[in-house]
């Protein structure tokens, strides 16, 4: 997976990334924006009709805006003090699996992300988290540094305290891959949208408390 762990500009407030590449198979291109300690995620072109939030507040949820991003319909909502006791508070979680990447119709007018990470191997699945933790507590670089999950952006809000973005490569047989299709196929899973082709989005509640946010292919 490619990486920088570079600052997120404060004059920008955002990163984008996609898995895969822009003339083969990929995945939307993902929005992040972080407004002081609130964090907001959506995907290119979708951000007035739903977004996911995880404010500083605790309250994390997922709400369906039509249009409106002052009013709407929240459907999935958690809170910080869900984490299970010592883990890390891992606000949201996007899976992708290998098998919902598809095609663009036309690369050349695509946006390109800041970040282009690699198309996982086949069926596995690439889990980007964000994640708010104490530098100044953690004996690792960052949350799940040692089981080799790697940052590629950061931001600082005060004097300990780091949101991050942070990526695992996820092989077939791992544990989690397994845990998210289990989970994808339970009626709780909200979908985003009618549609069932590759790239759709699915929504849940990920078992440590936080959301999950699902490309959905073949599961």
């Amino acid at each position: 997976m490619y990486v920088s762990g570079r600052s997120i500009d404060p004059k920008k407030n955002s990163i984008s990334f996609v898995v895969g590449s822009k003339f083969g198979l990929r995945s939307h291109r993902w929005i992040i924006s972080i407004k002081g300690r609130d964090v907001y995620v959506s995907i290119e072109g979708q951000s007035s009709k739903w977004h996911a939030s995880l404010h500083s507040s605790g309250r994390w949820h997922i709400k369906e805006t039509s249009g409106d991003v002052n009013n709407g319909k929240t459907f999935l909502k958690s809170h910080k003090k869900s984490v299970l006791l010592n883990a890390y508070p891992v606000g949201l979680c996007i899976c992708i699996p290998d098998a919902s990447l598809w095609r663009s119709v036309n690369p050349h007018k695509s946006v390109d992300p800041e970040f282009w990470l690699e198309r996982p191997v086949y069926g596995g699945m690439i889990q980007v988290s964000v994640i708010t933790w104490d530098f100044q507590k953690i004996k690792e670089n960052w949350p799940g540094a040692l089981e080799g999950a790697q940052l590629f952006a950061v931001r600082r809000v005060d004097i300990s305290t780091v949101i991050g973005v942070i990526g695992h490569a996820l092989i077939a047989k791992d544990p989690r891959v397994i845990e998210i299709r289990k989970r994808f196929r339970l009626p709780r899973a909200h979908q985003l949208s009618e549609d069932k082709r590759p790239g759709n989005l699915m929504a849940s509640i990920a078992p440590w408390g936080g959301l999950f946010l699902l490309e959905a292919g073949p599961l």
